[in-house]
């Protein structure tokens, strides 16, 4: 039966009409019951242009049997395409689906969505240049429809021409605004422009969905975060920790805005767990500033000195590190720390000062005296004055103590 049909259509050659219509119908009903898809292929192959020419000739409206005919052909030679073209997408070979999408095209110029699926395999297979003469011809052929935007948008975008891409993005959701991905795109884009009223605008309308991303989350917190709107970015950022929490960049910025709304508990939770991950002696800080405000001095004492293990010239966590150490009474402690500070500083009236202090609260007043002087050497300040009045009182000198504060208090008069 298979040679029949086959020498049939051999006698009355490749054009589609009323004499091959039976035959080619025929031909491709017997290859299909018998799962050769290959001669069916071969058929459609043939004749599915000389189907599409007799269509055109009555505007692709059937007008008879034979044009009924014509249109199945077109309509099998068409699925089977893009079915295997949307194979080609699934399995990496973009450039093969791109033609195949190309192939679809010349068959029905009619179907609109043919070229913005080009244009996109083509982009996906590497060829720029042809994603984006396809997407043009998209937009310019049929500017109503937004996924020819679209693609044009993601050429732009993968250029990094940011505005190109923010123009066709936005046009393609002017046309659908229940497009989540297209408005994220596009707040994601105004965030790298720098424009964070423009992303909060277009990211505001994605955040309640239950399918948003964690990075989409996670970018309009940070667009949120850098108006200073910290109240209003905690709920995406803590939306984006908990969808990924292997999301470091959101845990620091939740760390950030908590810390900013002195969420002390809150924004320490935040900086343990960016810190597990990214071992970062800015980060040790923090948590160790907002232990303190906690009112957990000792595990702030083991953050300070995790980020000096990070950064043992960081001067600001050494200056922190012995605060605390005086608020709990650890005066030896504190002692070594003002004199390493010391040490690494320029300006060391603080640490002086400070060290003062500490030997004070040690008994140790002569040398006390001693850091005092150095420090006011550096500074004169009526903090000096009066804490050295408190040594010579304790050294039983009224009279050394006396001058001290009455130094003291001219100095405080002068707002020193």
């Amino acid at each position: 039966a298979a040679a029949a049909y086959e020498s049939g259509l051999e006698a009355y050659g490749r054009v589609f009409g009323p004499d091959t219509c039976d035959l080619v119908m025929g031909r491709i009903a017997l290859a299909e019951a018998s799962s050769d898809q290959p001669a069916v292929d071969a058929v459609l192959d043939q004749y599915a242009g000389g189907a599409r020419d007799l269509l055109a000739a009555t505007g692709f409206v059937p007008a008879d049997r034979t044009g009924m005919a014509a249109r199945a052909v077109l309509d099998r030679a068409l699925r089977r395409k893009l079915d295997t073209a949307q194979t080609a997408v699934r399995e990496g070979r973009h450039a093969e689906a791109a033609s195949l999408y190309e192939g679809a095209m010349g068959l029905d110029p009619a179907r609109q969505d043919l070229l913005p699926q080009a244009a996109m395999a083509w982009f996906d297979s590497g060829d720029a240049m042809k994603a984006k003469v396809m997407a043009r011809r998209a937009t310019q052929d049929h500017p109503e429809r937004p996924d020819g935007w679209r693609a044009l948008g993601r050429v732009a975008e993968a250029e990094n021409r940011i505005q190109d891409a923010i123009a066709a993005y936005t046009s393609a959701w002017d046309l659908d605004d229940t497009q989540n991905d297209v408005a994220a795109k596009i707040g994601t884009l105004y965030l790298r422009a720098g424009d964070n009223e423009g992303a909060r605008k277009f990211m505001g309308a994605v955040v309640s969905a239950p399918d948003t991303p964690a990075e989409i989350l996670f970018n309009y917190g940070l667009s949120l975060q850098r108006s200073e709107d910290h109240k209003l970015a905690v709920p995406p950022l803590t939306k984006a920790v908990e969808k990924d929490p292997e999301l470091i960049g959101a845990w620091k910025a939740l760390a950030a805005s908590l810390r900013q709304l002195e969420r002390w508990h809150e924004a320490a939770v935040a900086y343990e767990r960016a810190l597990a991950t990214e071992r970062d002696p800015k980060l040790a800080f923090q948590l160790g500033t907002c232990l303190v405000k906690d009112g957990r001095p000792a595990e702030a004492i083991a953050a300070y000195r995790l980020a000096l293990d990070l950064d043992p010239v960081y001067t600001k966590a050494w200056s922190n590190l012995g605060v605390v150490q005086m608020q709990i009474e650890d005066y030896t402690g504190a002692l070594d720390t003002y004199r390493t500070l010391a040490a690494l500083e320029d300006d060391v009236y603080r640490a002086r000062l400070n060290e003062g202090v500490c030997l004070f609260h040690l008994g140790r007043y002569e040398e006390a005296i001693a850091a005092y002087e150095q420090a006011l050497a550096l500074q004169e300040t009526s903090a000096v004055w009066e804490n050295m009045g408190h040594v010579f009182d304790k050294m039983g000198d009224k009279q050394g103590a006396a001058s001290c504060f009455k130094e003291g208090k001219r100095l405080k008069a002068e707002g020193k």
